[in-house]
Protein backbone atom coordinates (compact mmCIF):
# COMPACT_ATOMS: atom_id res chain seq x y z
CA UNK A 1 0.00 0.00 0.00
CA UNK A 2 1.52 3.30 -1.04
CA UNK A 3 0.10 6.67 -0.14
CA UNK A 4 1.46 10.14 0.38
CA UNK A 5 1.48 11.67 3.83
CA UNK A 6 4.20 14.29 3.96
CA UNK A 7 4.32 16.64 6.93
CA UNK A 8 5.37 20.23 6.14
CA UNK A 9 8.93 20.98 7.29
CA UNK A 10 7.67 23.73 9.59
CA UNK A 11 5.44 21.22 11.41
CA UNK A 12 8.18 18.59 11.59
CA UNK A 13 10.44 21.04 13.42
CA UNK A 14 7.63 22.23 15.67
CA UNK A 15 6.68 18.65 16.55
CA UNK A 16 10.31 17.78 17.28
CA UNK A 17 10.65 20.77 19.62
CA UNK A 18 7.30 20.08 21.26
CA UNK A 19 8.41 16.52 22.08
CA UNK A 20 11.71 17.86 23.38
CA UNK A 21 9.81 20.26 25.63
CA UNK A 22 7.57 17.59 27.13
CA UNK A 23 10.43 15.16 27.72
CA UNK A 24 12.49 17.76 29.57
CA UNK A 25 12.45 18.12 33.33
CA UNK A 26 13.13 21.83 33.55
CA UNK A 27 14.82 24.70 31.78
CA UNK A 28 16.80 23.39 28.84
CA UNK A 29 18.34 25.17 25.90
CA UNK A 30 16.90 23.95 22.62
CA UNK A 31 18.98 23.45 19.46
CA UNK A 32 19.68 26.74 17.71
CA UNK A 33 18.50 27.76 14.26
CA UNK A 34 21.68 26.53 12.57
CA UNK A 35 21.41 23.13 14.24
CA UNK A 36 17.75 22.78 13.25
CA UNK A 37 18.61 23.74 9.68
CA UNK A 38 21.22 20.96 9.63
CA UNK A 39 18.91 18.36 11.15
CA UNK A 40 15.94 19.06 8.89
CA UNK A 41 17.74 20.42 5.82
CA UNK A 42 15.64 23.60 5.81
CA UNK A 43 16.21 27.33 5.55
CA UNK A 44 16.71 29.54 8.61
CA UNK A 45 13.39 31.21 7.83
CA UNK A 46 11.58 27.87 8.28
CA UNK A 47 13.47 27.04 11.49
CA UNK A 48 12.87 30.52 12.90
CA UNK A 49 9.15 30.29 12.11
CA UNK A 50 8.79 26.99 13.99
CA UNK A 51 10.57 28.41 17.04
CA UNK A 52 8.51 31.61 16.97
CA UNK A 53 5.26 29.63 17.06
CA UNK A 54 6.29 27.92 20.32
CA UNK A 55 7.57 31.22 21.75
CA UNK A 56 4.18 32.79 21.01
CA UNK A 57 2.50 29.84 22.79
CA UNK A 58 4.78 30.46 25.79
CA UNK A 59 6.50 27.07 25.58
CA UNK A 60 9.86 28.66 24.75
CA UNK A 61 11.64 31.70 26.13
CA UNK A 62 14.25 33.55 24.00
CA UNK A 63 17.19 35.02 25.91
CA UNK A 64 19.23 37.59 24.07
CA UNK A 65 22.77 36.39 23.47
CA UNK A 66 22.13 33.03 25.16
CA UNK A 67 19.65 31.20 22.92
CA UNK A 68 16.13 29.88 23.39
CA UNK A 69 15.10 27.91 26.48
CA UNK A 70 12.18 25.70 27.49
CA UNK A 71 9.70 27.41 29.80
CA UNK A 72 9.76 25.15 32.88
CA UNK A 73 6.50 26.64 34.17
CA UNK A 74 4.59 25.29 31.18
CA UNK A 75 5.94 21.79 31.73
CA UNK A 76 4.72 21.72 35.33
CA UNK A 77 1.19 22.68 34.29
CA UNK A 78 0.67 19.70 31.99
CA UNK A 79 0.81 15.94 32.42
CA UNK A 80 3.55 14.59 30.16
CA UNK A 81 2.87 11.65 27.84
CA UNK A 82 5.41 9.61 25.93
CA UNK A 83 5.35 10.06 22.17
CA UNK A 84 6.03 7.07 19.93
CA UNK A 85 7.60 7.74 16.55
CA UNK A 86 6.14 5.74 13.65
CA UNK A 87 8.26 5.08 10.56
CA UNK A 88 6.63 3.46 7.53
CA UNK A 89 8.36 1.59 4.73
CA UNK A 90 11.34 3.46 3.33
CA UNK A 91 10.92 6.31 5.79
CA UNK A 92 9.55 8.79 3.25
CA UNK A 93 5.87 8.41 2.44
CA UNK A 94 4.93 4.72 2.35
CA UNK A 95 2.19 3.70 4.76
CA UNK A 96 1.44 0.26 6.13
CA UNK A 97 -1.95 -1.50 6.32
CA UNK A 98 -1.20 -1.97 10.02
CA UNK A 99 -1.25 1.76 10.65
CA UNK A 100 -4.87 2.29 11.87
CA UNK A 101 -4.74 -0.16 14.75
CA UNK A 102 -1.08 0.55 15.43
CA UNK A 103 -2.06 4.13 16.21
CA UNK A 104 -5.05 2.91 18.21
CA UNK A 105 -2.75 0.68 20.27
CA UNK A 106 -0.46 3.64 21.01
CA UNK A 107 -3.35 5.86 22.09
CA UNK A 108 -4.95 3.14 24.23
CA UNK A 109 -1.65 2.70 26.07
CA UNK A 110 -1.81 6.37 27.07
CA UNK A 111 0.72 7.71 24.60
CA UNK A 112 0.88 10.00 21.59
CA UNK A 113 2.24 9.15 18.17
CA UNK A 114 4.19 11.06 15.57
CA UNK A 115 5.12 10.19 11.96
CA UNK A 116 8.90 10.13 11.56
CA UNK A 117 10.69 10.54 8.22
CA UNK A 118 14.29 9.70 7.36
CA UNK A 119 16.49 12.80 7.12
CA UNK A 120 17.32 14.00 3.61
CA UNK A 121 21.01 13.79 4.50
CA UNK A 122 20.74 9.99 4.65
CA UNK A 123 22.90 10.01 7.78
CA UNK A 124 21.83 7.57 10.53
CA UNK A 125 23.20 9.94 13.19
CA UNK A 126 20.70 12.61 12.09
CA UNK A 127 17.77 10.21 12.53
CA UNK A 128 19.03 9.32 15.99
CA UNK A 129 19.15 12.99 16.95
CA UNK A 130 15.63 13.54 15.62
CA UNK A 131 14.19 10.63 17.61
CA UNK A 132 15.89 11.25 20.96
CA UNK A 133 12.95 13.28 22.33
CA UNK A 134 10.63 10.32 21.63
CA UNK A 135 9.74 7.50 23.98
CA UNK A 136 10.37 4.85 21.32
CA UNK A 137 10.18 3.97 17.64
CA UNK A 138 7.97 1.55 15.73
CA UNK A 139 9.17 0.84 12.19
CA UNK A 140 6.90 -0.96 9.70
CA UNK A 141 8.72 -2.29 6.65
CA UNK A 142 9.14 -5.24 4.27
CA UNK A 143 12.54 -4.21 2.90
CA UNK A 144 15.55 -4.08 5.21
CA UNK A 145 18.20 -3.72 2.52
CA UNK A 146 18.29 0.10 2.60
CA UNK A 147 17.68 0.74 6.28
CA UNK A 148 20.17 -1.54 8.06
CA UNK A 149 22.55 1.37 8.71
CA UNK A 150 19.77 3.07 10.68
CA UNK A 151 18.78 -0.11 12.52
CA UNK A 152 22.37 -0.81 13.57
CA UNK A 153 22.63 2.64 15.14
CA UNK A 154 19.33 2.14 17.00
CA UNK A 155 20.67 -1.19 18.27
CA UNK A 156 23.58 0.63 19.93
CA UNK A 157 21.34 3.38 21.39
CA UNK A 158 18.99 3.36 24.36
CA UNK A 159 15.93 4.16 22.21
CA UNK A 160 13.37 1.30 22.24
CA UNK A 161 12.71 0.03 18.69
CA UNK A 162 10.01 -2.36 17.45
CA UNK A 163 9.95 -3.74 13.89
CA UNK A 164 6.64 -4.79 12.33
CA UNK A 165 7.21 -6.78 9.17
CA UNK A 166 5.96 -9.49 6.81
CA UNK A 167 9.39 -11.01 6.04
CA UNK A 168 12.03 -12.48 8.33
CA UNK A 169 13.69 -9.52 10.09
CA UNK A 170 17.39 -9.22 10.91
CA UNK A 171 18.33 -10.85 14.19
CA UNK A 172 18.78 -8.87 17.36
CA UNK A 173 15.67 -6.67 17.28
CA UNK A 174 12.26 -6.63 18.94
CA UNK A 175 9.78 -7.52 16.22
CA UNK A 176 6.27 -8.57 15.27
CA UNK A 177 6.27 -10.89 12.26
CA UNK A 178 3.21 -11.57 10.12
CA UNK A 179 4.55 -13.63 7.17
CA UNK A 180 2.97 -12.69 3.85
CA UNK A 181 3.75 -16.17 2.53
CA UNK A 182 1.56 -17.73 5.24
CA UNK A 183 -1.21 -15.30 4.29
CA UNK A 184 -1.21 -16.73 0.77
CA UNK A 185 -1.76 -20.20 2.20
CA UNK A 186 -4.66 -18.97 4.32
CA UNK A 187 -6.29 -17.26 1.31
CA UNK A 188 -6.01 -20.41 -0.81
CA UNK A 189 -7.33 -22.67 1.95
CA UNK A 190 -10.32 -20.43 2.58
CA UNK A 191 -11.32 -19.93 -1.05
CA UNK A 192 -10.89 -23.63 -1.80
CA UNK A 193 -13.07 -24.57 1.18
CA UNK A 194 -15.83 -22.46 -0.36
CA UNK A 195 -15.44 -23.94 -3.84
CA UNK A 196 -13.40 -21.09 -5.37
CA UNK A 197 -10.20 -21.80 -7.29
CA UNK A 198 -10.07 -18.86 -9.72
CA UNK A 199 -9.27 -15.62 -7.90
CA UNK A 200 -8.49 -12.08 -9.09
CA UNK A 201 -5.95 -10.33 -6.83
CA UNK A 202 -6.15 -6.51 -6.89
CA UNK A 203 -3.14 -4.53 -5.66
CA UNK A 204 -2.07 -0.88 -5.64
CA UNK A 205 1.32 -0.85 -7.33
CA UNK A 206 0.98 0.09 -11.02
CA UNK A 207 4.72 -0.31 -11.56
CA UNK A 208 4.66 -4.09 -11.17
CA UNK A 209 3.17 -6.81 -13.32
CA UNK A 210 2.09 -10.33 -12.45
CA UNK A 211 5.56 -11.87 -12.77
CA UNK A 212 7.02 -9.38 -10.29
CA UNK A 213 4.52 -10.51 -7.65
CA UNK A 214 5.49 -14.13 -8.24
CA UNK A 215 8.62 -14.30 -6.08
CA UNK A 216 9.36 -17.05 -3.52
CA UNK A 217 7.98 -15.54 -0.30
CA UNK A 218 5.15 -13.46 -1.78
CA UNK A 219 1.50 -13.83 -0.85
CA UNK A 220 0.60 -14.49 -4.47
CA UNK A 221 3.18 -17.23 -5.07
CA UNK A 222 2.14 -18.96 -1.83
CA UNK A 223 -1.50 -18.80 -2.92
CA UNK A 224 -0.73 -20.29 -6.35
CA UNK A 225 1.37 -23.08 -4.88
CA UNK A 226 -1.24 -24.05 -2.31
CA UNK A 227 -4.14 -23.82 -4.78
CA UNK A 228 -2.29 -26.10 -7.22
CA UNK A 229 -1.67 -28.52 -4.35
CA UNK A 230 -5.34 -28.52 -3.33
CA UNK A 231 -6.80 -28.65 -6.83
CA UNK A 232 -4.37 -31.04 -8.47
CA UNK A 233 -3.82 -31.11 -12.22
CA UNK A 234 -7.07 -29.26 -12.85
CA UNK A 235 -5.59 -25.91 -11.69
CA UNK A 236 -3.05 -23.79 -13.57
CA UNK A 237 -1.33 -20.54 -12.60
CA UNK A 238 -3.28 -18.62 -15.25
CA UNK A 239 -6.52 -19.63 -13.49
CA UNK A 240 -5.82 -16.72 -11.15
CA UNK A 241 -4.51 -13.30 -11.99
CA UNK A 242 -3.23 -10.15 -10.36
CA UNK A 243 -4.02 -6.64 -11.50
CA UNK A 244 -3.31 -3.08 -10.41
CA UNK A 245 -6.36 -1.19 -9.18
CA UNK A 246 -5.65 1.46 -11.83
CA UNK A 247 -5.97 -1.21 -14.55
CA UNK A 248 -9.00 -2.95 -13.06
CA UNK A 249 -11.53 -1.13 -15.26
CA UNK A 250 -9.72 -2.14 -18.45
CA UNK A 251 -9.48 -5.75 -17.29
CA UNK A 252 -13.20 -5.87 -16.48
CA UNK A 253 -14.02 -4.43 -19.90
CA UNK A 254 -11.97 -7.15 -21.60
CA UNK A 255 -13.73 -9.82 -19.53
CA UNK A 256 -17.23 -8.52 -20.24
CA UNK A 257 -19.56 -11.47 -20.65
CA UNK A 258 -16.73 -13.95 -20.05
CA UNK A 259 -15.77 -13.66 -16.37
CA UNK A 260 -13.02 -16.26 -15.79
CA UNK A 261 -12.89 -15.63 -12.03
CA UNK A 262 -15.36 -16.41 -9.29
CA UNK A 263 -13.80 -14.27 -6.57
CA UNK A 264 -11.74 -11.17 -5.75
CA UNK A 265 -9.14 -10.46 -3.07
CA UNK A 266 -7.80 -7.01 -2.10
CA UNK A 267 -6.67 -4.89 0.82
CA UNK A 268 -9.37 -3.01 2.71
CA UNK A 269 -8.11 0.38 1.53
CA UNK A 270 -8.95 -0.65 -2.06
CA UNK A 271 -12.46 -1.88 -1.27
CA UNK A 272 -14.32 1.42 -2.04
CA UNK A 273 -12.68 1.67 -5.47
CA UNK A 274 -12.91 -2.02 -6.42
CA UNK A 275 -16.55 -2.43 -5.40
CA UNK A 276 -17.44 0.72 -7.31
CA UNK A 277 -15.77 -0.60 -10.47
CA UNK A 278 -17.46 -3.98 -10.08
CA UNK A 279 -20.83 -2.26 -9.75
CA UNK A 280 -20.17 -0.22 -12.90
CA UNK A 281 -19.44 -3.48 -14.72
CA UNK A 282 -22.80 -4.85 -13.56
CA UNK A 283 -21.27 -7.39 -11.16
CA UNK A 284 -22.86 -8.03 -7.77
CA UNK A 285 -21.30 -9.38 -4.58
CA UNK A 286 -21.55 -12.26 -3.83
CA UNK A 287 -23.99 -13.13 -6.64
CA UNK A 288 -21.52 -12.72 -9.49
CA UNK A 289 -18.23 -12.47 -7.61
CA UNK A 290 -17.22 -13.34 -4.06
CA UNK A 291 -14.93 -10.94 -2.16
CA UNK A 292 -12.32 -11.55 0.54
CA UNK A 293 -10.69 -8.53 2.19
CA UNK A 294 -7.31 -8.17 3.86
CA UNK A 295 -8.21 -6.60 7.19
CA UNK A 296 -11.74 -5.68 8.10
CA UNK A 297 -13.91 -3.43 5.94
CA UNK A 298 -17.34 -1.85 6.30
CA UNK A 299 -20.63 -3.43 5.15
CA UNK A 300 -21.55 -0.10 3.53
CA UNK A 301 -19.38 -1.08 0.55
CA UNK A 302 -21.13 -4.43 0.18
CA UNK A 303 -24.78 -3.36 0.24
CA UNK A 304 -25.01 -4.00 3.97
CA UNK A 305 -23.36 -7.43 3.91
CA UNK A 306 -20.63 -8.25 6.41
CA UNK A 307 -17.43 -8.85 4.41
CA UNK A 308 -15.34 -11.99 4.80
CA UNK A 309 -11.97 -10.70 5.99
CA UNK A 310 -8.49 -11.66 7.10
CA UNK A 311 -8.29 -10.35 10.63
CA UNK A 312 -5.17 -8.53 11.74
CA UNK A 313 -6.54 -5.93 14.08
CA UNK A 314 -6.85 -7.95 17.27
CA UNK A 315 -3.59 -9.89 17.08
CA UNK A 316 -1.29 -7.08 15.92
CA UNK A 317 -2.84 -4.50 18.24
CA UNK A 318 -2.50 -6.78 21.27
CA UNK A 319 1.16 -7.47 20.47
CA UNK A 320 1.96 -3.76 20.03
CA UNK A 321 0.25 -2.88 23.32
CA UNK A 322 2.21 -5.64 25.07
CA UNK A 323 5.49 -4.22 23.72
CA UNK A 324 4.55 -0.67 24.70
CA UNK A 325 3.63 -1.78 28.22
CA UNK A 326 6.94 -3.57 28.71
CA UNK A 327 9.43 -1.32 26.97
CA UNK A 328 7.88 2.13 27.40
CA UNK A 329 5.56 2.06 30.44
CA UNK A 330 7.59 -0.32 32.62
CA UNK A 331 10.88 0.74 30.98
CA UNK A 332 11.94 -2.91 31.05
CA UNK A 333 14.74 -3.38 28.51
CA UNK A 334 16.04 -6.57 30.11
CA UNK A 335 15.63 -10.18 29.10
CA UNK A 336 15.19 -11.74 25.68
CA UNK A 337 14.08 -9.85 22.60
CA UNK A 338 10.35 -9.23 22.24
CA UNK A 339 9.25 -11.55 19.40
CA UNK A 340 5.69 -12.25 18.30
CA UNK A 341 4.73 -14.31 15.26
CA UNK A 342 1.22 -13.44 14.12
CA UNK A 343 -0.97 -16.04 12.44
CA UNK A 344 -3.63 -14.92 9.99
CA UNK A 345 -7.22 -15.95 10.54
CA UNK A 346 -10.33 -15.43 8.45
CA UNK A 347 -13.46 -13.88 9.89
CA UNK A 348 -16.48 -15.42 8.19
CA UNK A 349 -18.84 -12.95 6.61
CA UNK A 350 -21.43 -12.80 3.85
CA UNK A 351 -19.37 -11.82 0.78
CA UNK A 352 -17.79 -15.19 -0.08
CA UNK A 353 -20.38 -17.47 -1.59
CA UNK A 354 -20.16 -21.17 -0.75
CA UNK A 355 -20.07 -22.81 -4.18
CA UNK A 356 -19.46 -26.34 -2.90
CA UNK A 357 -23.11 -27.27 -3.32
CA UNK A 358 -23.29 -25.71 -6.79
CA UNK A 359 -20.29 -27.70 -7.98
CA UNK A 360 -21.55 -31.08 -6.80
Amino acid sequence: MIMTELMPEYMRIRTYLFNLIHKSRGELKIPGENELCRLFNVSRVTARSAIKGLVDDNYLIPRRGLGTYINADMIQKKLSFDTIGVISGNGKDALSPYRPYLLEAILKTGMNYQPVYLPDSGKPESLLELTRPLGGIIWMTVDFSKIMKYLELFRKSDIPLLLITEIDPPTGFDHILSPRYDRGLVIADYFFSKGHTKVLFVHNDPSTDQDQHFFPDSTYSAFCGRMAELSGDEWKTEDSNIVSALNLRKKLEKMKGKMPFSSVYSGNYLVPYVTRELAKAGLSIPGDLSYLVFDTSDPIFFNGLKPDAIDKEGTVKEAVMEWLARRIVQKDMSGAYFIRNIKDRVLNGETVKNRKGDLQ
